[in-house]
């Protein structure tokens, strides 16, 4: 699908009217306007809030509670079980709550189940164990809120518990001691965006009131967050920040050695978790255990987190593998039986393909067909599966619709997941749909690209990257700028970097610079075409003492 090219034009009163009265400069302004951004103190408050500036924890609906449960737990010196997830945002949870309830003089039972073998959320092997070693506080971390049966054999055996999830409720609550979910029913706090993550960090918050210690978590919660694909706005955005800071001046061992491992030599950002640390971190749960990644993160002995950092390090590699096969295989079958003049949607299955990549898969035939897609693996007469989506589609809602086919579901607007019987595949897919033709009847859907600006390469100044400095640190919901420069020169031959990326040289004037972008670019600047308009964004970096002007490309067109 052709990318519509959208550049903003904010009026130039209302950006001369924000830049004076925030005391900033017009370039920056006018980004911030782009972003919905217009009133100063709205802007003096996404520009220059700190960590004091947060919510307070106590906010969330059933915090006091929570809190007091835990506390008399640390006073009573009960048993305490951890139930967590295999992606980076439980595991990173998991890991706060363990080294909290270890500072506290207990030493937690932590569970994190198996993808394949026990697949997502509390399940009733877990619960018979809470049982069998006599756990006195059961806490599960980035799932819960729908696990009604579970919870309900917890309390009967006298357990008391606490749910600490993200994820949106169904009808039906659990009935546990305590639930910590910002859209629950009730819930009056202003950010509903935060991860598990977060969530477990404004657990500890409440607990130690500002205790300088808390901030030793905000690496683990910057991980989860990012990785986790959160809204980087408000709350969310301001965590990650203070965590990116720890991250890059004084990493725990586990982390230190994984960077190390992946010959990560640069500062640490948004883009290198997203695509470096996480998919790392992830893989062990993906394809095997996701022990492993929590061992790692607890770990302050260098040789055992250099060992488990190569264990990832493996462990990703087969990911790549595997998720290769099951990537090739689906594309096939979505060029060859989908009719995209009468379908807006893609839902494909595969005989026994590896479960733990299918969310990636998902999201990649987003990105090549920026369709919303559901990938669905058959084993043993069962589907299961992710879904992915763009941003027109709640795809939570849409699948909630589908409820009657499906055995098993959860999610959010962008993500879920699916179990349903083999026998119920055709009615599930032709009501997903439906549901979303309907949709894109409503709401036509268009690529579009939100260009910032116009720029002239002698426009790249260090105070252009100081401005947008100030913005991050970016990922979902406020993105990173894109500028737009007509008429560009490809002055050499691309030739392949590492992570599939290509560099060419480009140049407008006397100005020349870097360009980076992914394979499917190759063609268009391999073509012949003598100038180029190019949508990018633009990054400074420091390499070995030297300031670095690199050029991501997002999209071009061949110059008129």
């Amino acid at each position: 699908m052709r990318k519509v090219w959208t550049v903003a034009s904010p009026q130039p009163e209302k950006v001369s009217s924000l830049s004076t009265a925030v005391g900033i400069s017009p370039f920056l302004a006018r980004l911030l306007i782009n972003r919905g951004i217009s009133d100063p103190s709205q802007a003096e408050k996404f520009l220059f809030s700190s960590f004091y500036d947060l919510p307070d924890p106590f906010l969330l609906k059933d915090m006091d509670q929570a809190v007091r449960i835990i506390n008399q737990a640390i006073t009573c010196n009960h048993q305490v079980m951890i139930f967590g997830d295999y992606d980076v945002d439980g595991i990173t949870a998991s890991t706060i709550l363990y080294k909290f309830f270890l500072s506290q003089g207990i030493k937690p039972i932590v569970y994190l189940p198996h993808r394949i073998q026990e697949g997502y959320g509390v399940n009733l092997a877990a619960v018979e164990m809470a049982k069998q070693k006599g756990i006195n506080l059961f806490i599960s971390v980035d799932c819960g809120i729908t696990a009604l049966q579970q919870i309900t054999s917890l309390k009967q055996a006298g357990i008391q518990v606490v749910i600490i999830d993200h994820h949106k409720p169904k009808k039906n609550y659990p009935p546990a001691d305590a639930i910590i979910d910002p859209w629950q029913d009730g819930c009056l706090y202003p950010e509903k965006d935060l991860t598990s993550v977060g969530l477990v960090f404004k657990l500890i918050q409440a607990i130690l009131g500002n205790d300088n210690r808390i901030m030793d978590f905000l690496d683990l919660v910057a991980l989860g967050t990012v990785a986790d694909l959160a809204d980087l706005r408000g709350e969310n955005r301001i965590l990650v920040k203070y965590g990116l800071e720890i991250l890059n001046t004084r990493p725990r061992p586990g982390i230190k050695k994984l960077i190390e491992s992946a010959n990560l030599n640069k500062n640490i950002g948004v883009r290198e978790i997203a695509f470096i640390i996480a998919p790392r971190l992830n893989a062990v749960g993906r394809i095997s255990s996701a022990y492993d990644a929590f061992q790692l993160l607890i770990t302050e002995n260098e040789n055992q987190a250099e060992l488990l950092a190569d264990k990832l390090e493996k462990a990703n590699r087969r990911r790549q593998e595997l998720e290769a096969e099951v990537l090739k295989e689906a594309i096939r079958m979505v060029e060859t039986e989908f009719d995209f003049s009468q379908e807006k949607a893609i839902v494909v299955k595969g005989k026994d393909w590896h479960p733990g990549v299918l969310g990636i898969v998902a999201s990649r035939l987003v990105e090549e067909y920026n369709l919303p897609v559901i990938v669905l693996s058959e084993i043993e007469g069962i589907l299961r599966g992710s879904g992915r989506s763009v941003p027109q589609l709640d795809i939570f809602q849409a699948i909630n619709s589908c409820s009657e086919f499906l055995e098993e579901f959860g999610g959010h607007s962008a993500a879920c997941g699916v179990t349903l019987n083999l026998e119920k595949f055709s009615n599930f897919r032709n009501k997903f749909s439906e549901i979303v033709n309907n949709c894109f009847q409503k709401k036509p859907f268009q690529f579009l690209l939100e260009i910032d600006k116009e720029l002239e390469f002698s426009e790249i100044s260090r105070q252009m990257f100081n401005d947008i400095k100030l913005l991050s640190p970016f990922g979902p919901n406020n993105p990173e700028p894109l500028f737009l420069t007509t008429r560009i020169r490809v002055i050499d031959t691309p030739h392949k970097l590492n992570r599939g990326f290509y560099k060419v040289w480009v140049k407008k004037g006397k100005h020349v610079h870097q360009m980076l972008f992914r394979k499917d670019g190759l063609e268009g600047f391999l073509s012949g075409r003598e100038y180029l308009d190019c949508v990018y964004t633009p990054v400074l970096e420091n390499w070995e003492g030297l300031d670095t002007i690199t050029l991501f490309l997002r999209d071009f067109r061949y110059s008129k």
